[in-house]
């Protein structure tokens, strides 16, 4: 008797474990593919509120944001949407990723293109918070961005996401057979050593590798305490601290899968025991 509670306590232990780390990569990967269209209340904000806020701050300083003057600032149109994605720099350097799509997690970020009379001239990003949404920031080129956007097919049934890291950003479109075809959206010249064009759109693996021997330098470089251009690039950082949130709502939803499987083994014993 005693050695078969013992067995069934270790098989429950081992379940559960098994259910956690198992768990938590399916979890992630169905969620950071899942439906890519912008939330029709984040429309909303964007062109009620946000696009407000943008023009009252903007046209004090026209020419600081780029724009020739505050009226040019009044006519602004507000373009394409991308859900926002981070790097993980634990998920790179696992040597089984290769692509966009093991390597990113979601935030709760969107960014537009902002025009001027159809130049792509800034961009404006929006958050969503305890209360409703927010504007996250403003500024930058964007002609980056809608050169890229040019450089891929059109968009079918997977729409495109917005890849960033720290200034680099990615706009990724994942095909029907889930191969991914990436425009690089900022002018990074260093990919460029490793063989990446910046003017095309190409497969994600040799970004993928790039990045990987990006961070392998980085360590090196905190370690020798190099300061070389590469070495103090970092790789699947942000500020935006709450980007953390989905990640720990994964892990937690993993936890309560594997606790559940772990009852309802516990539960089929004990049934069986009567027996």
């Amino acid at each position: 008797m005693m050695r078969r509670t013992i067995t069934s306590a270790m098989t429950l232990t081992f379940i559960t474990f098994v259910s956690l780390f198992i768990g938590t990569p399916f979890i992630h990967t169905v969620d950071a593919f899942k439906s890519q269209s912008i939330p029709a209340e984040v429309q909303s904000y964007i062109e009620n509120e946000a696009r407000p806020l943008f023009i009252e701050a903007v046209s004090k300083d026209p020419h600081g944001y780029g724009y020739s003057t505050a009226r040019e600032v009044q006519n602004i149109t507000i373009g394409e949407g991308f859900p926002v994605y981070l790097i993980d720099p634990q998920q790179l350097s696992l040597s089984t990723s290769n692509t966009f799509q093991d390597v990113i997690r979601p935030t709760e970020q969107w960014e537009f293109i902002v025009y001027s009379d159809q130049q792509a001239m800034s961009f404006l990003r929006v958050s969503k918070t305890s209360s409703g949404y927010q504007l996250e920031s403003f500024g930058g080129d964007s002609s980056y961005v809608k050169s890229a956007l040019q450089q891929l097919p059109a968009v079918g049934n997977n729409p495109y996401i917005l890849v960033t890291d720290k200034s680099d950003k990615y706009i990724v479109k994942l095909g029907e057979t889930q191969q991914e075809l990436v425009a690089i959206a900022s002018p990074n010249q260093d990919l460029q050593s490793f063989g990446v064009p910046n003017d095309e759109a190409i497969q994600s693996a040799p970004i993928i590798k790039a990045l990987k021997q990006y961070q392998i330098q980085n360590e090196h470089s905190d370690r020798d305490g190099g300061s070389s251009a590469m070495g103090t690039r970092m790789i699947g950082t942000s500020d935006d601290t709450s980007s953390n949130q989905p990640i720990i709502r994964i892990v937690l939803i993993s936890i309560t899968i594997a606790l559940f499987c772990t009852l309802l083994l516990w539960f089929g014993m004990k049934i069986r025991a009567r027996r």
